[in-house]
């Protein structure tokens, strides 16, 4: 696997060079552009044009269609206009000032997590999303994605996802999780959840910092949390391995 680790402490004409071999990289990261190209570091397709070194159409071609490539954009704020890596297989565009996805449906591991991104309805193809400390609040387009983080956003409504396989929903509103007993390994600290009878096929299970009292259901559930909770009887917790 070749990759770049940072471009932070090369000189422009290297950069470009390097940038040359982008179609045969498994992983491209820019996350130290920033510092190196301050105003050119708009996108990665800015920094081409203003190098001047590469033609730029030759690019969006073949990002568009490595599949295989990692971009890493993570902490760039500059960055807002994403529609030229929709072929990419995995980005990372956490804390950027990304705020339209619309064209990124293709992407099958996406991190938006601490962006001001709302709508996600174009994402639900994805395998991985993380969606933690964004403004999104409806996710009922992301049924099919199997790791979903979802910390500390403003949703409440859960009820379509009951076929995610990892989910984090800490540090949110939700209450009802009826739905949820289907998924494997479920992240419920610091939510407003009281009753957790859907939830005893979990394997592991976060209850951290809630009112759940009752956990009678909970008895097959391997690993479980339950620091900071009003739980008194554990009685029927035989069968948990990590408590």
């Amino acid at each position: 696997m070749t990759t770049i680790e940072t471009i932070e402490n090369l000189p422009a004409e290297i950069i470009a060079r390097t940038l040359e071999y982008c179609s045969a990289l498994d992983v491209l990261s820019f996350s130290s552009a920033s510092r190196c190209c301050n105003s050119l570091a708009h996108s990665v397709r800015g920094v081409m044009y203003k190098l001047d070194k590469i033609p730029p159409p030759a690019f969006a071609s073949a990002w568009r269609t490595s599949f295989k490539l990692i971009l890493d954009l993570g902490g760039m704020s500059d960055i807002r206009d994403v529609s030229a890596f929709a072929g990419f297989f995995h980005l990372d565009l956490r804390s950027t000032g990304v705020i339209d996805v619309s064209a990124l449906g293709g992407v099958l591991y996406i991190d938006l997590s601490d962006t001001d991104v709302k709508d996600v309805s174009a994402l639900g193809g994805a395998r991985y999303l993380n969606l933690s400390r964004t403004g999104v609040e409806d996710v009922s387009f992301l049924g099919g994605v199997k790791i979903l983080k979802l910390s500390s956003t403003k949703i409440k409504d859960v009820s379509a996802l009951g076929d995610v396989h990892i989910l984090d929903l800490s540090n949110t509103k939700v209450s009802d999780v009826s739905a949820l007993g289907d998924v494997r390994d479920l992240d419920l600290s610091g939510t407003d959840v009281t009753d957790v009878s859907a939830l005893g096929g979990a394997r592991s299970l976060n209850l951290g910092s809630t009112d759940v009292i009752n956990v009678s259901a909970l008895g097959n559930v391997h690993t479980l949390v339950l620091r900071c909770t009003g739980v008194t009887d554990a009685s029927a917790l035989g069968g948990v391995h990590r408590l």
